[in-house]
């Protein structure tokens, strides 16, 4: 019944298109000092063009090494990202995993439009609904939600959303439609029985003095959440919006995740660094996707009931149904530094399922 309340609400609240993400052989490197920017796109963008030629010509490996590993492009900068494909359609979650490092934040902030176009070089490879996404990202049909939540922690939760929905929504909208909507997500994200208590922040002295310390990690999270859901965007980026919640809020946050995007017809993609089995279950379940990525690299990339089956194929069978399925496949694509030897194994591991996906 709760599921039920919640896709109606969102889905009287955000009607409209839908958007169809396709990302195919993305690259994105951070630029040295010592090269220019103009000069270091147009390289990577002709190697893309041979490569584009080449593949159609049926010597796509060979032209897909030469287009972002050439020793001429690697030594003037730095490649985070290398030859990503991934898709999403309309009603799914995607979620993006690996260890520190591997570029999960730089491929959200890249789909998001969010990266600095003065210091890096991005191939252009993106596309949603077949098209350019400059001007989805223009009209505010893609949405983002932080790590670190930005909330003011002198108002209260009801204060927040009021507010921004001053801002978001349309200035046709009355007064009572602001008011239903509000109430609406306060409802959806289980915010009611703190809807007046402040947002507070550990280090705001007189809150701490006066121990009003407010809202719990969860509630934050799921504030921010909402806040942003105003926006109506039909592709929401959810920066490892899990980290530092419990199992319990952790799987709560993205059961509301997956059901506005199923309600509404909307793309959610989020980055998880601690994944948990629940969330494993819940979206496979479901049409959810996943993209495993290592140094920059892609080992896996599609449906995620499908992800265990691909690993195993390749001779990794170790898996137990006691094991969580995520953290399984996070430790097979994570170099281990512990020990010179572990080191090496490990790597070698990594570059083992990169080359096999690769083919």
């Amino acid at each position: 019944m709760e599921k039920a309340t919640q896709e109606q609400g969102f889905s009287q609240q955000h009607p409209g298109s839908t958007i169809h993400l396709e990302v195919k052989n993305l690259a994105v490197s951070i630029v040295s000092g010592d090269a220019p920017l103009g000069r270091l796109y147009e390289e990577i963008k002709q190697r893309t063009t041979q490569y584009i030629k080449g593949k159609n010509h049926g010597t796509a490996t060979q032209e897909a090494e030469v287009s972002w590993t050439a020793e001429g492009v690697i030594g003037r900068g730095h490649n985070i990202l290398k030859n990503v494909s991934m898709a999403t359609k309309p009603g799914q979650v995607c979620l993006i995993m690996g260890s520190s490092g591997s570029g999960k934040t730089t491929l959200l902030n890249t789909l998001a439009g969010r990266m600095d176009p003065h210091g890096t070089a991005i191939s252009d490879s993106i596309r949603m609904n077949g098209d350019q996404p400059q001007k989805y990202w223009a009209s505010r049909q893609v949405g983002y939600i932080q790590q670190e939540e930005h909330l003011l922690p002198h108002l209260t939760v009801k204060e927040t959303l009021s507010y921004s929905a001053d801002f978001c929504l349309s200035p046709n909208a009355s007064k009572a439609e602001k008011e239903d909507i509000v109430t609406s997500l306060l409802t959806d994200f289980g915010l009611q029985s703190c809807a007046n208590v402040i947002i507070g922040e550990t280090d705001a002295p007189d809150l701490v003095q006066t121990n009003r310390r407010g809202i719990s990690g969860g509630e934050r999270k799921r504030l921010s959440t909402a806040t942003q859901l105003l926006f109506k965007p039909k592709l929401l980026f959810c920066d490892e919006v899990t980290s530092g919640l419990d199992a319990h809020s952790a799987l709560e946050l993205v059961k509301i995740l997956k059901t506005y995007a199923e309600a509404t017809s909307s793309t959610v993609v989020i980055s998880i660094h601690q994944p948990r089995s629940e969330i494993y279950h819940l979206l496979s379940r479901s049409e959810g996707q996943l993209v495993v990525l290592s140094k920059g690299d892609v080992v896996y990339s599609g449906q995620l009931s499908e992800a265990l089956p691909w690993f195993g194929n390749l001779g990794f069978n170790s898996y137990s149904e006691h094991m969580n399925p995520l953290d399984y496949m996070l430790h097979l694509s994570t170099v281990d530094y512990s020990s010179p030897d572990t080191e090496k194994s490990t790597r070698e591991r990594c570059e083992m399922l990169i080359a096999s996906w690769k083919e």
